[in-house]
């Protein structure tokens, strides 16, 4: 192979290693903007917020729908604390394919504490924890327990974490949850936890948290049963089922952002176009335009000789 050819298999090769980041750029660019020209009827809207969150996690022509009143719903308020806890399964609908998820929503997130540590845009570090009754694979993991980020939606009132259902399907059944606890990171290098949920039929009720004991703790209503959405409802007439949220506009939303995809691979294909005229094309291009101007100039040296020639000739035969 030769250096010429191997120097044109890497520049194709970094185009489209290019193209796959403008690409993904892009998407996330649509994803972004779809959400945020939303926020203020997503932030009013809990149901709604769910579904464009999910459609737009899938960005894929994925639909959704999910129950019109969460599973879990609680409100929870102290001097200084609250927090405003959901759980919702969720639908995910693309073709005839489906399957579920679960959402744990959180709203109105107060923590006045001045250890609380907050990131430069005053967020608050908050984690999730989700205890299991039995071992789940997730990748490379095999665990009962797993700690994560409490990602924020807009605002740091706002949280959502998503489960997808067939995470939690093992040999022995399906895996259910026994424990939720939400805590929020100190200065001190600890986490204090803000509120915790739990099963009771799977496991010991603990209500050592920020919250009064009367408030209702308890996850009993995830059964499997309630949290198979798709198997409860399918995907017949969802919009006509009262118990079911269901908002037909959002796949067709989000995909009005596609421009976004056109406008910069546009742009790549143009950088690219101009960079590859510069680096293999111009110098035969201008070659081309030399050689044309060599033998125009040619040319003209030689009909000027000719001209000089005749007006010699003429000269000599009138002396």
């Amino acid at each position: 192979m030769s250096l010429k050819t191997f120097g044109i298999i890497v520049y194709i090769a970094f185009i489209a290693m290019v193209t796959y980041f403008v690409a993904t750029f892009s998407e996330a660019s649509k994803v972004i903007d779809f959400l945020a020209d939303r926020q203020e009827e997503l932030l009013a809207d809990d149901s709604k917020l769910i579904l464009a969150s999910n459609i737009a996690n899938q960005h894929d022509g994925t639909d959704a729908y999910t129950l019109s009143e969460p599973l879990f719903d609680e409100m929870f308020v102290a001097v200084d604390h609250g927090i405003h806890l959901m759980i919702y399964p969720v639908a995910l609908i693309q073709g005839n394919q489906t399957k579920n998820r679960i959402a744990i929503l959180a709203k109105d997130i107060r923590i006045d504490d001045d250890l609380a540590v907050t990131n430069e845009d005053g967020y608050h570090d908050i984690n999730i924890r989700i205890t299991f009754d039995r071992d789940i694979v997730i990748g490379d993991t095999v665990e009962n327990e797993f700690d994560e980020t409490f990602v924020s939606i807009f605002e740091d009132a706002t949280r959502l974490f998503l489960i997808d259902a067939s995470m939690l399907e093992t040999n022995t059944g399906q895996a259910r949850i026994v424990h939720i606890s939400i805590s929020y990171a100190t200065t001190l290098g600890t986490y204090t936890k803000l509120v915790g949920l739990t099963n009771s039929t799977l496991a010991t009720t603990n209500t050592v948290d920020l919250f009064a004991s009367s408030y209702n703790r308890e996850l009993n209503v995830l059964t499997p049963e309630a949290l198979d959405i798709t198997g409860n409802y399918g995907i017949d007439d969802i919009a006509q089922n009262g118990d079911l949220y269901y908002d037909a506009t959002l796949v067709d939303e989000l995909n009005s952002y596609n421009w976004y995809i056109i406008l910069y691979i546009g742009i790549e294909m143009i950088v690219v176009a101009t960079v590859s005229y510069f680096l293999y094309f111009h110098k035969y291009v201008m070659r081309k335009v030399h050689d044309k101007q060599s033998i125009k100039q040619a040319a003209e040296r030689k009909r000027y000789e000719e001209i000089k020639a005749e007006i010699k000739t003429h000269h000599t035969s009138d002396v």
